[in-house]
């Protein structure tokens, strides 16, 4: 999982910073493909934590994370305001929501050597001050807390609890993400990450969660990728720095659009 690393400040005692491992999460060749994204954005002066599957397995550790298929990467910035022109000259721009709230995609890259979809979200509320240094290699990089990413699983599995339709690997990292918590933590943070229609409290949450498991109250289903060349976003913005790419372009590198 995560192995110390010292990071050494004037004055101050070496604080240890954990080396995460990808390959004991992900495919060898998978693993490498991340690196390489990571450092490209990186390169292009995005501040960033890393968020979602990439995020999850190396917070839950050896106990409770596992292999995982690698599909994308999802990063946290502060906001669409913030991200660097570089961006839109090394990677393809496939969305461009300037005007979408917090907590929503700011911005859909694709790097096109690698063939990688980068989603770029917003923050809400202290998730970055929340997020934690970690190093995978010699590149420095940010990692949600496992308490962000618990809050959003379970607001996510919140829909099945209305008898929505979430992806399966909704309910398995929530039932692995819930052990790894700190109690009063995660609690402070839902009041950041809930939406108006979730309940007040984490534990709350997860007692209608449990019930609706037990229930059926919703259903999964894997998320389907689109392959439709035409459709328009209603939320892009197509300007400079941030040119759209055309659909079936990003279609040609990602077999999906």
């Amino acid at each position: 999982m995560a192995r110390p690393s010292e990071d050494i400040e004037y004055g101050m005692m070496p604080r240890m910073i954990p080396l995460l491992s990808l390959e004991e999460f992900l495919a060898p060749a998978d693993a490498k493909r991340v690196r390489s994204v990571l450092q490209k954005l990186s390169a292009c002066g995005l501040d960033y934590a890393v968020t979602g599957g990439l995020a999850l397995e190396p917070s839950l550790g050896l106990n409770l994370g596992r292999q995982r298929a690698f599909n994308d990467i999802d990063v946290v910035v502060s906001g669409y305001e913030t991200l660097p022109p570089a961006l839109g000259t090394a990677f393809m721009v496939s969305h461009a929501h300037p005007r979408r709230s917090k907590g929503k995609l700011a911005i859909q890259l694709v790097e096109t050597i690698e063939r990688v979809r980068i989603d770029v979200f917003s923050a809400c509320g202290g998730t970055l001050e929340r997020a934690r240094s970690a190093q995978i290699g010699d590149l420095p990089i940010k990692v949600i807390s496992v308490e962000d990413m618990a809050c959003r699983i379970a607001s996510e599995m919140m829909s099945f609890c209305r008898g929505d339709t979430v992806p399966p690997k909704c309910v398995d990292d929530h039932l692995r993400a819930v052990q790894a918590v700190e109690p009063h933590l995660v609690e402070e943070t839902w009041q950041e990450q809930r939406r108006e229609i979730d309940p007040t409290s984490y534990s709350g949450a997860l007692t209608l969660i449990t019930k609706a498991l037990e229930l059926n109250s919703g259903t999964f289903k894997k998320a389907d990728y689109s392959t439709d060349i035409d459709s328009v976003c209603p939320h892009c913005e197509n300007a400079i720095p941030f040119k759209i790419a055309k659909p079936e372009a990003i279609f040609e590198i990602l077999g999906y659009c």
